[in-house]
């Protein structure tokens, strides 16, 4: 009987030792589960964050390519602006150059007008004075003096 009792306690002690053993490694398995939890939960935050980061990027880089566009049509917009003045400025310098040629044709046209005139006057002058001068008996017609200049 006392063998028994001393083997039912050392079954007992081995049950309770392999009870405690179990509940040890049930014990570490729960804190195993719990550290990949963590670890998990903290790899779902990161590639989270990883994705925030990203999208952020993304919007940052395209507002960007946008800005760059916006940029390049308004100096694009400038430049035709600044072309279109410095034609026009250079058309109406032509233009001015042309009608200044123009004046200028003008005038030296009336100049020669106004000299061709001023000659014509002198010869008329010239031979209504001869026909002045000319001695009483011995007048001289005005058509003879043409005549006389043309040979």
């Amino acid at each position: 009987k006392a063998e028994a009792n001393k083997q039912l306690q050392a079954e007992q002690a081995a049950r309770h030792k392999a009870e405690a053993d179990r509940d040890e490694a049930n014990k570490q398995l729960q804190a195993e589960q719990s550290a990949r939890h963590k670890a998990e939960a903290d790899r779902d935050e990161a590639n989270k964050q990883l994705r925030v980061e990203q999208a952020a990027r993304l919007r940052a880089e395209q507002s960007a390519r946008r800005q760059a566009e916006a940029d390049r049509a308004e100096t694009n917009k400038q430049l035709q602006t600044e072309r279109g003045a410095r034609l026009k400025a250079e058309s109406d310098t032509a233009a001015a150059n042309i009608q200044l040629r123009a004046e200028q044709a003008a005038r030296s046209q009336a100049e020669a007008d106004k000299a061709a005139a001023d000659q014509k006057l002198q010869e008329a002058q010239a031979e209504l004075q001869a026909i002045r001068d000319a001695p009483a008996k011995k007048k001289v017609s005005l058509f003879d003096l043409r005549l006389k200049r043309r040979k």
